[in-house]
């Protein structure tokens, strides 16, 4: 049976670990005296009082934890997180609703950068700090940084891992014990970020400016501190050294760390989704960049590889950040470059979407499908690179692809019944669901104008992005409950 009470003492560790990263925002807010501390001390107590709650109701329980009890943890962690991050937003005055607390909190979790607050220029330094920290908080994913606590507190962590990594990564430790296979991943998380924000000071930003831009490029969270995005910066430097920590951020950990050991590009050019990946966006980058300057969208050859390189890296890493509006973009291209969110970026790095291994293994199925029809008996293999796809695995990517787009079908669909129109409708779930943020559409400019059910329609599409979807659907099989 699941043991319940282990999974909320727990998650109510977990919840103590994540309210400790409220004092980041109150230390800004002292620093800047923007009067607004008061919201972080009554924040950080509720949480407690609430962490606390689970775990003394699991208080003599032990840790032990099962392979299927890790997809529950996985699902209540995500939940639970979600909720005490609402409560900065709540106490302030700057978000009109709990539905609106909720919406940003879980945007800004699932790293999916889209925005209810019409005017953050409004918003107090410690509060817009705190915009930006939950999107960096969740790019790695609050359960990684929880491994690496996780022995402290007397729980092996496994299960949890190979729940939350999403990909061909599951089985890809980068070290042999599970607590410096989080360090390790955290370790280069910590280092692109600290780069990101020397490269933004040196181009001309504030360190505040700095830093929490760096929390929405690196994480490919989104979130930005102004409400016209990278447009604000007016800077292709700027611009710029964004679009290459996204591009970093959206490739697999476990290359920067085979680089870090080796210092060899082969660490990137012998991984196969990498290769991938990075011909797929070339190209996209490519098309983008030739229709613009067809369609003398903008003044410059320059201008529009520019513009299309940057609005590309950031939707098909599922970032979200703009230099341009895309949604007034010529012909195809608003939905053309919204689709490219869908495709994702590599495993096991920050990005959401459908990851490019699975990505793979469609064009692998298609071309073998074709292949067939010339040779009926031919008996081929389907791989990834030099690396057979046995048949488990090719089970788990189909039921994925298939689930995703049922989701997304549903979340089209039950928009609509709330009365939106299709195509925004469509726009919505796909950067929802795919973590882009950055959508076309009347969802273009913000969401803040969607009634409340709609809003929480896109929360659980949020959060069914963020997690593995079947991590989440499993909870509710009965056999679930029984094992």
């Amino acid at each position: 049976m699941i043991k319940i009470k282990n999974i909320i003492k727990i998650v109510g560790q977990i919840m103590v670990i994540f309210n400790m990263t409220l004092l980041a925002p109150l230390l800004v807010s002292l620093l800047y005296q923007d009067g607004h501390a008061a919201v972080y001390v009554y924040s950080f107590f509720c949480n407690m009082a609430l962490a606390s709650v689970g775990i003394l109701y699991g208080y003599h329980s032990n840790n032990e934890l099962r392979h299927t009890d890790a997809f529950l943890l996985v699902s209540l962690c995500w939940v639970s997180l979600i909720i005490i991050a609402t409560t900065p937003f709540l106490f302030s005055a700057y978000v009109p609703s709990a539905v609106d607390a909720l919406f940003e909190a879980t945007s800004g979790i699932t790293t999916t950068g889209v925005e209810v607050i019409e005017n953050l220029s409004l918003l107090p330094k410690s509060l817009l700090f705190y915009h930006q920290m939950l999107q960096f908080i969740g790019g790695l994913g609050v359960i990684i940084l929880a491994l690496a606590i996780m022995p402290m507190i007397g729980m092996g962590g496994l299960q949890v891992y190979r729940a939350e990594i999403t990909g061909s990564d599951k089985d890809n430790k980068l070290a042999p014990r599970l607590k410096e296979t989080a360090k390790s991943l955290w370790g280069i998380y910590l280092s692109l970020t600290v780069l990101c924000i020397l490269s933004f000071r040196l181009a001309g930003m504030d360190w505040f400016n700095a830093v929490c831009e760096t929390f929405g490029a690196v994480s490919t969270g989104g979130f930005s501190i102004h409400n016209d995005s990278f447009a604000y910066h007016d800077s292709y430097l700027i611009g710029t050294i964004a679009a290459v920590f996204m591009l970093a951020s959206s490739i697999g950990f476990h290359c920067h760390f085979q680089w870090y050991k080796t210092f060899k590009l082969s660490a990137y050019s012998h991984n196969v989704e990498v290769k991938y990946f990075l011909v797929s966006l070339i190209l996209f980058i490519l098309t983008v960049s030739f229709v613009l300057y067809t369609n003398a969208f903008y003044s410059t050859w320059y201008d529009c590889l520019y513009h299309g390189a940057f609005n590309v890296i950031s939707m098909m890493t599922t970032t979200g950040l703009s230099t341009a509006d895309f949604s007034i973009w010529p012909t195809f291209l608003p939905v053309f470059i919204l689709l490219t969110a869908i495709l994702g970026g590599c495993s096991g790095s920050t990005t959401g979407g459908m990851k490019f291994t699975r990505v793979i293994y469609v064009y692998q199925e298609i071309k073998r499908t074709l292949y067939q029809l010339i040779h009926p008996r031919a008996v081929i293999a389907l791989k990834f690179g030099h690396v057979v796809i046995h048949a488990e695995m090719s089970r788990q990517i189909r039921g994925y692809i298939f689930i995703f787009v049922l989701s997304l079908m549903l979340c089209v669909l039950l928009l609509m019944a709330c009365h939106m129109d299709f195509y925004t409708a469509f726009a919505a779930a796909v950067a929802c669901i795919s973590c882009a943020g950055d959508s076309v559409a009347s969802v273009s400019n913000g969401y803040a104008h969607l009634s409340d059910i709609q809003k929480m329609i896109l929360v659980v599409a949020m959060l069914i992005g963020r997690i593995e979807i079947l991590s989440i659907l499993v909870i509710f099989l009965p056999e679930f409950w029984r094992s």
